[in-house]
């Protein structure tokens, strides 16, 4: 017992004097970065020894190489969410550069848009703008139809069909017995197996080709759009339609469907139309509004120069909903109010789908899959500025797929987004619904890898709520991040968020300025759950954290759970202590990673942890509390 009890003394001292070393190097740590190393060398580990083994699963032909490299180089999510956040925020930009830099990161090869020569006309005429838009439509539907030619007919419609059963949640599911549950759940599997083969098909290139043609033709008038410098003739007066009401001045039918030009009085829009160019007023649009389910109407595009409009649609693809096709919709000016159901406002179905409000206060309402989405597709929602509200119920406001990719990009405004309130979470909670949203990533699991959903927001004092896996997180080899750039901030949700992955993937939270607000119940708030990267990172202001239990930096079942906070005078509220601020458990004959890292202000909490404290919670799990500013000062 005696000898016992010596070498259990000096293995103490062993620890407390490394501890005590590695205390000493933080007071010339220049950067999280630097003071991540040197806790790392707390729990006797390098920077390098954060990744996740691969060979619990094989890959499968979904899987996106950036997927593949951020699992092997976790913390590369953070420079990667950052960089990728930026470029979509990046409002002079042309449309088409967007789509090609994000077709780049699904893996889509393909040419580059054309390069805008300067010295275009100041004004230009109508007959032109909608000469070439046509001739561009046109094109892009035998490219799109060309995308579906190894896919036949009645194999596209089993498509259609099957697509909702796997992403729709059944309102009827929690009333079922367990043998309807697992008749049901045999079905969809077998269906599945049947639509990813299908699928595989499907010519992602030729699509993206079709959209990167369209968005360029629109591109080189949206300077002109823009401005309103539209050379009308003096002697347009209105014409009869009969899809349109109101002030119409253009109307024409095409092999490729109906162009209607609206005037700058109000309009009411009923019918769809391949092309819609509507000069203004306080316009009304009943119709899908720049939305497709084709691949037999391909193309569908809607641009409303200024008003205040309201697009309502009852039904799915709508309001730049690219179902096998490709929908846009682009309204310059006036506080608009959207709502439609399913795959609509900048969601891409095996398709391209676009929605671009430049200014106003805006209403943005949907249900699944909507809102920047994106399923063996690409979805962008882009709101450059403005107050704006987003509510939605699943898989939406940044949410990527198998194939998919998702994202809802607003410049800035004081904005609030909701999602969840409709499905409930019958696995878990009872008075509890899913979200999937808000930087979401999801595969389908164990049959194909995820894709990339990403929300990001400019500046402007936020408010984030979802329920059940939310706010940059992820399932299922994907990447769902949530990157928000200045402004007080208030995040809200339950579990499953604010930086969590779960099950072989990664989930990112990026808040890089203001004084914020999170509050979870748990796995949430920088959680790595069962081979996974949850990251939770907040570089400036005074914030305050709250959670239950595994959470504030929680590594479980082989995860990597990571909470940093860069400066101020932060607040830790945790009710359940012995598995957050630093916290990883033991799984599978080896370890989970836990790192919890304050750098700078005086900081409370209600926990484990403690203001300028160094702690050793088990054997991966560590907490480090510093003040940065007061070091380097003092240096």
């Amino acid at each position: 017992m005696g000898r016992g009890w010596g070498k259990k003394s000096l293995l103490f001292f062993s620890v407390l004097i490394l501890c005590n070393l590695v205390v000493a190097n933080f007071a010339y740590s220049q950067s999280w970065e630097n003071v991540l190393d040197d806790a790392l060398k707390g729990i006797k580990m390098r920077p390098e020894d954060l990744h996740f083994r691969t060979d619990y699963t094989d890959s499968d032909s979904f899987r996106l190489t950036i997927v593949d490299q951020l699992m092997e180089h976790p913390m590369e999510s953070i420079d990667y969410s950052k960089l990728l956040a930026k470029k979509l925020l990046q409002t002079d930009n042309p449309l088409s550069t967007n789509l090609f830099n994000v077709a780049q990161e699904m893996d889509i090869k393909t040419s580059p848009p054309l390069m805008h020569l300067p010295g275009s006309p100041e004004r230009i005429e109508l007959q032109k703008i909608l000469r070439t838009l046509k001739m561009a439509i046109g094109r892009s539907a035998g490219m799109v139809q060309e995308s579906f030619r190894l896919i036949r007919s009645e194999e596209i419609q089993y498509l259609q069909e099957t697509l909702p059963e796997l992403m729709e949640e059944d309102l009827e599911r929690a009333d079922k017995n367990p043998y309807e549950k697992w008749i049901e759940g045999k079905e969809i599997e077998e269906k599945t197996e049947r639509f990813l083969e299908i699928v595989q098909r499907f010519d992602r290139v030729k699509m993206v080709h079709a959209g990167i043609l369209l968005l360029s033709v629109l591109d080189d008038f949206m300077d002109q759009l823009s401005k309103g410098k539209i050379i009308v003739e003096a002697e347009r007066k209105r014409v009869k339609c009969p899809i349109a009401q109101g002030d119409v001045l253009y109307y024409e039918r095409t092999n490729f469907g109906d162009v209607v030009v609206g005037g700058y009085g109000e309009t009411v829009y009923k019918g769809e139309a391949a092309l819609i160019l509507d000069l203004g007023g306080d316009d009304r649009y009943e119709n899908r509004a720049g939305g497709v389910l084709g691949p037999e109407s391909p193309i569908s595009i809607v641009i409303d120069l200024n008003g205040n409009d309201h697009y309502l649609y009852a039904g799915d693809y709508a309001q730049g909903g690219g179902g096998f096709g490709i929908g846009i919709l682009i309204d310059l000016e006036g506080d608009d109010h959207y709502s439609a159901r399913h795959y609509s406002q900048g969601s891409g179905i095996l398709g391209i789908g676009l929605l671009v409000d430049r200014s106003g206060n805006d209403q943005y309402s949907g249900d699944t899959g909507t809102q920047g989405a994106g399923a063996f597709g690409i979805g962008l929602l882009q709101d450059l500025s403005g107050n704006d509200l987003y509510s939605s119920a699943f898989l939406s406001q940044g949410f990527g797929f198998t194939w998919g990719f998702g994202a809802l990009i607003d410049g800035e405004g004081n904005d609030l987004y909701y999602a969840g309130g409709r499905y409930r979470d019958w696995l878990r909670y009872e008075d509890h619904f899913i979200s999937l949203s808000q930087g979401f990533g999801y595969g389908i699991r164990p049959f194909a890898s995820g894709g990339i959903g990403i929300l990001t927001d400019g500046k402007g004092n936020d408010t984030y709520i979802s329920d059940i896996f939310g706010q940059g997180s992820s399932y299922w080899y994907s990447l769902g991040t949530l990157v928000d750039f200045q402004g007080n901030d208030k995040y809200s949700s339950y579990q499953y968020a604010q930086g969590c992955g779960t099950h072989l993937t990664i989930g990112i939270l990026l808040d890089l300025e203001g004084d914020d607000e999170y509050v979870a119940k748990g796995v949430s708030q920088g959680c790595g759950h069962d081979l996974s990267l949850g990251l939770l990172l907040d570089e400036k202001g005074n914030d305050n954290y709250s959670a239950y239990d595994l959470s504030q930096g929680a590594g479980n079942a082989n995860g990597i759970g990571i909470l940093i906070d860069g400066e101020g005078r932060d607040n830790y509220l945790v009710r359940d202590p012995k598995n957050t601020h630093g916290y990883g458990n033991f799984r599978r004959e080896y370890g989970s990673i836990g790192l919890f890292l304050d750098l700078g202000g005086e900081d409370s909490y209600s926990g484990y942890g403690g203001n300028d404290g160094f702690w050793v919670r088990s054997r991966y799990g560590i907490g480090v509390d510093i003040d940065r500013s007061e070091d380097q000062d003092e240096k």
